[in-house]
């Protein structure tokens, strides 16, 4: 068994950027040997961390004697076992082939990290253990296998590395398009609300202009009123001079109920018209029985 490893890859993208990039990491133009992707299974522990597994459809770049020895289907298939931990910033992708298992194993592990000491940087670790069985000349076989491991892991990065710079033009956009969108919002809410205020300033003109209207037609009632009372008072015809009254000073007595102080004042002046004319009333005498 040929174990293989690389130096700390830095990328300069936050772990987010970075994970979201290695799910989107296929297809593209620097692995052309990826064909398909399957996802079998996919759930969140209680721990909160995602596990998922996914089976790879690829045609490896296997030496030609090796293929020669083997027969290599036009497909072959590797399952990879992917945890997400949030919390910790932890990315870990296991890789094994499933194809030819019995005599060839590609073990490949992959974690992309977030710097402990800055949160715009994500550290990826990869290394790989070749193990051939069963055949002659395994150790060339895992020597030629080991050797394509340090071409396609600077091939992987730069995938990323495309893809990181895809999400953040996207992300560009995508603010670049809330930002228009919330303007034109705002533009539309104050357009509305100057209609608003424009409408309701008219309706409360209306409203003061119908209460003015009202206030003056019911002044205009009262005088009226006043003036018909106090016309129909002034028709009234000549005072009596004189009445008869039975029983002593009855006259005066009756006559001094209705003595009006000249200084008092009534809202319609009548009492100050009756006893302006003199008028008298003829009082009511019961006979004993």
């Amino acid at each position: 068994m040929k174990c293989w490893s690389s130096t700390e890859h830095v990328f300069q993208h936050p772990w987010d950027v970075v994970t979201a990039a290695a799910w989107r990491k296929y297809p593209n133009d620097l692995n052309p040997n990826v064909r398909e992707i399957d996802v079998v299974e996919r759930k969140v522990t209680d721990e909160g961390i995602l596990e998922t597994t996914r089976v790879f459809g690829t045609t490896f770049p296997f030496p030609a004697l090796l293929g020669q020895l083997l027969g290599l289907p036009e497909i072959c298939h590797a399952v990879e076992h992917v945890t997400v931990d949030p919390v910790r910033k932890e990315m870990t992708l296991r890789m094994l082939n499933h194809t030819f298992c019995g005599m060839l194993a590609v073990n490949e592990k992959l974690i992309y990290k977030q710097s402990p000491t800055d949160e715009n940087i994500t550290i990826l670790e990869q290394s790989a253990d070749i193990s051939v069985t069963n055949i002659s000349f395994h150790n060339y076989f895992e020597d030629t296998i080991v050797s394509g491991f340090d071409s396609n892991c600077v091939k992987g990065r730069a995938a990323i590395e495309d893809v990181c710079r895809m999400i953040n033009v996207e992300f560009e956009e995508l603010t670049q398009k809330f930002n228009l969108e919330k303007d034109e919002l705002s533009r539309k809410f104050d357009v509305e609300i100057d209609e608003l205020a424009k409408k309701f300033d008219t309706e409360v003109q209306i409203i003061s202009t119908s209460l003015e209207e009202a206030k003056t037609s019911i002044e205009e009632v009262i005088r009226d009123a006043e003036s018909s009372i106090e016309e129909a008072i002034s028709n009234i015809p000549s005072p009596i001079t004189s009445a008869s009254c039975e029983g002593k000073d009855c006259a005066d007595v009756f006559f001094s109920g209705l003595k009006h102080d000249p200084t008092a004042t009534s809202p319609l002046g009548i009492m100050d018209k009756v006893l302006e004319r003199g008028l008298t009333a003829k009082p009511i005498i019961m006979n004993e029985s």
